[in-house]
């Protein structure tokens, strides 16, 4: 699959203000209590003060921190300097200074976030596989469920590429395996009958795979017969013998139904595709 399927407007909306937060928004994220504020009048000067608080309360709305802490909305920096007995005018420059990654260090550790790296990396490509395996959802469904598990757990988001192309890259590992799992299914006399279905025979001006799928219509003893030597030809092809227990069956259900409705040069062109995980894997 691409690596980028995400839209851009869905990229562009991905942890950042998408609109002015409402007053219980305000007062449930960037309400200040008596430690927060004590932290924030550490800082140094009046402009490291709103700007730590404003990371703060970022930190809490968006569970991650922004390119540049002063893209946030007028009305979050003037609750917050109202707060702390500062002016809006005093955040201004404070993105451009060293001290907003001390202070994001600051809050990381003195309210449980948790840098997304390394173990927390693993933990979540870990879970992302398993649900990819198992499950037939879209991946912009698991991009979203993937950033709930993030805020959940207080682990800071990610950039939008860095998760997008973890999901990518999973969900092309979880094709790789299942195609090497059901291209060893049948044996190698059943995959050359199976490859030849979606070929058109000579004479012909449908494949094989195109004249099986489509069941007898006719309500007659000529039907009946047609229909019995249909369901003796699909019984020959093996399929009943396979063992698919490693595959789950939502897997071999989406697949059943692509086979159904493409075209034949499209499922032909998944036979090149088991030929190479069969061969590489």
């Amino acid at each position: 699959m691409p690596v980028s399927f995400l839209t851009t407007e869905q990229r562009s909306r991905y942890g950042v203000f998408n609109a002015v937060p409402d007053v219980a928004q305000l007062g449930a994220f960037f309400r200040l209590d008596a430690d927060d504020r004590r932290r924030a009048m550490a800082a140094n000067g009046a402009r490291n003060q709103l700007g730590w608080s404003a990371q703060l309360g970022t930190a809490r709305f968006l569970n991650c921190f922004l390119d540049d802490p002063e893209d946030v909305p007028a009305a979050v920096v003037d609750y917050v300097a109202e707060q702390l007995g500062l002016q809006a005018a005093d955040l201004k420059g404070y993105g451009s200074k060293e001290a907003r990654w001390d202070h994001q260090e600051q809050i990381r550790g003195g309210y449980g976030f948790t840098a997304f790296a390394g173990e927390q990396w693993f933990a979540l490509a870990c879970w992302l596989y398993k649900r990819a395996w198992t499950t037939g959802e879209r991946p912009i469904v698991l991009f979203d469920l993937a950033t709930h598990r993030l805020v959940g757990a207080k682990i800071l988001l990610p950039g939008v590429t860095t998760l997008e192309r973890m999901i990518a890259a999973l969900r092309e590992r979880v094709a790789a395996r299942q195609y090497a799992l059901l291209a060893a299914a049948p044996s190698p006399d059943q995959a050359a009958v199976l490859k030849n279905l979606v070929k058109i025979e000579q004479g012909r001006r449908v494949s094989r795979l195109d004249r099986l799928r489509k069941s007898p219509t006719d309500v007659s003893s000529t039907g009946l017969v047609k229909a019995l030597d249909r369901h003796v030809e699909l019984r020959d092809l093996g399929a009943a013998g396979w063992d698919l227990s490693a595959v789950p069956p939502g897997k071999i259900a989406a697949l059943a139904r692509f086979a159904h409705a493409a075209r034949a040069q499209a499922v032909a062109e998944l036979t090149a595709v088991a030929d190479f995980f069969t061969t590489h894997l």
